[in-house]
């Protein structure tokens, strides 16, 4: 996939990372976070007209994002039965 510096809304956020847009929109964080381990992402604005602005992108690298890998926020912790 390749990345481009620019500002886009969360449509053309998800065409451009292949995610599909209702995940995307039930976890947006998740998706933010991982996104920015491979360039700079800046919310904008809320709600509908949110925007993001994509910067720090070597954009003559071929990036491959496995937004299938879960982001755990914290340590697992043991469950006791």
């Amino acid at each position: 996939m390749k990345l481009k510096n620019g500002l886009y809304n969360g449509k053309e956020l998800c065409e451009m990372f292949e995610i599909d847009n209702n995940k995307f929109k039930n976890n947006v964080d998740t998706y933010l976070n991982k996104i920015s381990q491979y360039c700079t992402i800046e919310p904008i604005g809320r709600g509908k007209g949110r925007k993001y602005i994509v910067s720090d992108v070597d954009e003559y690298r071929e990036y491959k994002i496995d937004f299938s890998i879960r982001i755990d926020k914290g340590k697992e912790r043991d469950v006791e039965n």
